[in-house]
């Protein structure tokens, strides 16, 4: 357990915004953009829907699993958080 968060602060210290930036693109592998692309459903990303995106920005994005420098634009697309809805978020805090 302690190499795991070692090694996800150090992560953090490399990629400092890593929890404020979007990758620019899907990665291939992404499992939410693929469902959604094959016409699907996330029922993870339904069952959240209720929250305000405020919450989803902040609590329930998370950093992308294939590339760890940003959040997961799949996921974010699917909840309607851009980049400039996190710079503003993030500017207001």
């Amino acid at each position: 357990m302690k190499g795991a968060i070692e090694y996800l602060d150090e992560l953090d210290k490399k990629y400092p915004n890593r929890r404020k930036e979007i990758h620019k693109q899907c990665c291939k592998k992404c499992p939410t953009d693929n469902i959604y692309k094959n016409g699907g459903q996330d029922c993870e990303v339904e069952d959240l829907r209720g929250l305000s995106k405020e919450v989803l920005a902040k609590e329930i994005v998370f950093v992308c699993a294939w590339r760890n420098s940003k959040l997961c634009k799949g996921i974010c697309d699917q909840y309607g958080i851009t980049q400039d809805y996190l710079n503003d978020l993030y500017k207001e805090s």
